[in-house]
């Protein structure tokens, strides 16, 4: 029986890129398995098809969310950030989203300039403010610590919540009111 929880990281790379590693390490480190653009390699299938699958294929979704949209998914017309979430809450899949801080000073490389896309990012931001409880980060150490507390808990809480298997997995099917108790 495969019990590993495999923990989806969504994002933008450009301005995130440390936190992203910084992540990536303590899911390593909690002996979780993860996935994330980094690792996709070269695939005979367009971007967004490989990006929808891996969401598919994982148990959790860590959302990072800076100053910056990211790249449009043509056909979509979204992020491929928000595409992935998308994709993952339409599933029902369990997702722990992270702010950057406002306080944080940022480069003005790493802040969305076009005015299309300042909307979408707040749009987006909207909409996680209205599902979900925001955990806010001020750096990449910050992030870190607060993702695998936060991983931790639902990781106990899913062991103890008395559904027979053992298996994290049958809890997370049961869906988020079951796995976030």
């Amino acid at each position: 029986m495969d019990n590993t929880l495999t923990i989806f990281v969504c994002g933008t790379y450009r301005d995130l890129a440390k936190e992203r590693k910084e992540i990536l390490e303590a899911i390593r480190k909690l002996r979780y398995s993860h996935d994330s653009m980094e690792y996709f390699g070269a695939r005979n299938t367009r971007a967004i098809d490989t990006c929808l699958e891996e969401v598919r294929k994982s148990d959790i979704l860590v959302v990072l969310v800076g100053y910056m949209y990211g790249n449009l998914v043509p056909e979509l017309g979204i992020s491929y950030s928000e595409a992935e979430y998308q994709e993952a809450y339409r599933l029902g899949k369990p997702c722990l989203v992270y702010f950057r801080s406002e306080d944080v000073p940022i480069l003005p490389k790493f802040k969305e300039d076009d005015p299309n896309k300042v909307e979408q990012l707040r749009h987006f931001k909207d909409t996680l403010r209205n599902r979900y409880t925001i955990g806010n980060f001020r750096n990449s150490h910050d992030l870190s610590v607060s993702v695998t507390a936060d991983l931790s808990r639902i990781a106990y809480n899913l062991k103890n919540t008395g559904n027979g298997s053992g298996d994290p997995k049958d809890i997370i099917r049961l869906g988020v009111e079951e796995w976030n108790i």
